[in-house]
């Protein structure tokens, strides 16, 4: 595992990126069964953690069918089919890993559950929907044209040439993400006539680096595929599940809506109400230890609003007041709510929708959510001064 990820851009990778690219886009369907496993720590006291397979069947029509495989029985923990805009999803294991809070309506038992809900594949990767697993893949949004989308967006911020390795006859690029939480790299493998990624490696370089690898075996692109794959009907004694946190990647589910009120501790002991920030627009800043770049942004809209403007509300259900106040040292963001309760983790994985940072809500004096999104730390200021928040730059 590299112990950093600072590098300079080589033409001739950032031509077979390119290639890439242009392959992916010819993609009309593809179906693939992969292995996946992820390991922590640095080299020499490596742990491999979680393993299993992913199967997929995918068109660029919107249908697919994608499972999630748990070893050693080889039985799958979740099952997505979706077309047409709308996904069902069930758990023919019964025990699927879900990392959200259970809640009241939480099956009990996930053997005759289902969701029915949106979902548009053409808009959100597949590994958002919870088919139970402990690992995500990460080719299936190279074949939704999620990621090349946000790659030709964002773009990586270098790419260089990593020669032929483990996946015998591949050629590997390997793509310097400087856009998460903390340094890391993606490694692709290539098919040599097709330029297609075979596998895939994501290194993200924290203080116990991980690593999540994926290699693809019978992957077939722009054939036929089974209507049936994409046929699925529950059946009528089954209890369909719409659970809270659905949607939480798409804005429209909150925007326009009241913000949900919450009366939670800060860091001093004191109790936080939404409802007492009444009357002043309200960003609210979802961030953990390992997201830092958040507290920096929330830092720079504080001092750029003063006292009496905009609201600025630090939040951390995530990580103990110790662990938080070693990230805050030096740092000065406004209010910061640091509460691991069952209580706030209702509110903000049941309600907001947040099961993962960074996150961001803006919210108005009135107490109406106008604007949401999640990852894209850099939006934070641009955004808020378009609403007239912040004094332009």
């Amino acid at each position: 595992m590299p112990t950093t990820v600072d590098f300079e851009d080589e033409p001739r990778a950032r031509a077979m990126y390119e290639r890439m690219l242009e392959a992916l886009g010819r993609v009309e369907t593809v179906s693939y069964v992969s292995l996946i496993r992820s390991r922590t720590g640095r080299d020499g006291q490596r742990q491999v953690g979680a393993s299993g397979e992913y199967r997929l069947w995918l068109d660029k029509a919107g249908r697919f069918q994608a499972q999630a495989v748990r070893f050693p029985d080889l039985r799958p923990t979740g099952v997505a089919v979706g077309h047409d805009g709308e996904v069902w999803v069930h758990w023919p294991a019964g025990e699927p890993f879900l990392p959200y809070p259970p809640t009241p309506q939480t099956p009990q038992d996930f053997r005759e559950a289902y969701i029915h809900e949106p979902f548009d594949p053409a808009r959100t990767s597949l590994t958002a929907l919870p088919l139970g697993a402990r690992v995500n893949p990460l080719l299936a949004g190279f074949y939704q044209g999620v990621l090349p989308r946000y790659l030709r967006g964002d773009g990586p911020a270098a790419v260089r040439w990593a020669g032929d390795e483990e996946v015998p006859g591949k050629p590997v690029i390997e793509l310097r993400l400087d856009s998460m939480d903390a340094p890391a790299l993606l490694r692709l493998w290539l098919h040599p006539q097709t330029h297609l990624p075979h596998a895939a490696e994501l290194i993200v370089l924290r203080e116990q680096p991980i690593s999540v690898y994926e290699v693809a075996g019978g992957l077939e692109t722009n054939g036929p595929l089974p209507d049936k794959a994409f046929q699925w009907t529950p059946p009528e004694h089954w209890t369909r599940w719409s659970p809270s946190w659905w949607g939480w990647w798409d804005a429209q589910t909150f925007i326009g809506k009241a913000a949900p009120e919450f009366a939670l501790t800060d860091l001093s002991g004191s109790t936080v109400r939404l409802s007492d920030l009444r009357g002043r627009p309200v960003v609210l800043g979802f961030w953990s230890a390992e997201s830092p770049e958040v507290l920096d942004a929330l830092q720079r809209v504080h001092e750029a609003v003063g006292e009496n403007g905009l609201a600025v509300v630090a939040v951390n259900f995530d990580d103990t007041p110790e662990e938080a106040r070693a990230v805050l040292a030096g740092r000065e963001v406004g209010l910061v709510i640091v509460d691991r309760s069952e209580k706030a983790r209702e509110i903000f994985v049941g309600r907001y929708g947040v099961y993962q940072w960074p996150a961001f809500f803006v919210i108005d004096a009135e107490g109406v959510v106008v604007d949401t999104w999640r990852d894209e730390v850099d939006r934070l200021l641009p955004r808020l001064r378009e609403r007239g928040l912040l004094a332009a730059e």
